[in-house]
């Protein structure tokens, strides 16, 4: 997402769509949404992507691992002081059945 994407937008809730890798600086700037989804194909989220943002949710498409791998740089507190949702994580594990 470039630069100055989503400046001074005013919606309730704003979806990255699949594909993207790199939020850039300041490209989600003075919004005044409440939620994000992020897809799990973003890499990077650069420095002040999310400044000065009223973001209460954060809605992660990825697994949990996924999260924790994504290179999050300075000045996006909005972001990571949001709940963060995620999908419960999935294991391949036999299912015994209780008799």
């Amino acid at each position: 997402i470039p630069a100055r994407f989503a400046y001074e937008l005013d919606i309730e809730d704003f979806v990255i769509p699949n594909g993207i890798k790199k939020i850039k600086w300041y490209a989600i700037t003075w919004c005044d949404f409440k939620s994000i989804t992020i897809p799990k194909s973003v890499e990077i989220i650069e420095d002040s992507a999310f400044s000065n943002c009223e973001i209460t949710d954060v809605y992660y498409k990825g697994p949990w691992d996924g999260w924790d791998g994504i290179k999050i740089e300075y000045d996006n507190e909005e972001l990571l002081n949001a709940e963060l949702h995620m999908a419960p994580p999935i294991f391949n594990k036999r299912i015994i059945k209780w008799t």
